[in-house]
């Protein structure tokens, strides 16, 4: 029994170890080539997403950063504030990945999320966070810039008209 075994293996290497040159592995490689190009193309949605994605949480990272650059310290409260943040930028994977399945899917578009919400919010965790740490200076530098403080807090207040949760 156990020589059988040896001896398909044998032959399975022997089958593997064909000459290049040989019409029918050429062939047979093509194939395997023009199959794994077709899949590649078949899932450009999964390229986009992943760039959309990817510049969506840098855009977020950036801003997370100008608004760090103010702060001093943190306390346990703006540290927790600031793992829901996180929670939420890593929650944006999630809808993208469900977008980037249904893409091509007949019918019309959904508006909102799976969690019946328009989509993720980390401004409205940033605005938690900023609004903390900025009321009276409570965690700002002692030499913070008061033009950029001022421009943070004005770009969270809520716009006139805020078409995206409709």
């Amino acid at each position: 029994m156990r020589t059988g075994r040896l001896e398909t293996l044998r032959r399975r290497r022997l089958r593997d170890r064909r000459d290049p040159a040989d019409p029918e592995r050429r062939h047979a490689d093509r194939e395997h080539t023009r199959d794994l190009g077709n899949r590649l193309l078949g899932s450009w949605p999964s390229y986009v997403a992943y760039a959309v994605s990817f510049l969506t949480i840098g855009i977020i990272w950036v801003n997370h950063h100008a608004l760090m650059d103010q702060v001093e310290r943190a306390d346990r409260v703006f540290l927790f504030l600031n793992v829901g943040f996180l929670l939420v930028v890593a929650f944006i994977l999630f809808p993208t990945r469900l977008v980037a399945e249904h893409i091509q899917d007949e019918g019309p578009p959904r508006r909102r999320s799976p969690t019946g919400s328009p989509s993720p919010r980390p401004p409205r965790c940033s605005t938690l966070m900023w609004f903390y740490a900025s009321v009276g200076g409570r965690l700002l530098r002692p030499d913070h810039d008061p033009a950029a403080v001022k421009g943070i807090a004005r770009s969270y207040l809520p716009a006139p008209c805020d078409l995206s949760s409709r």
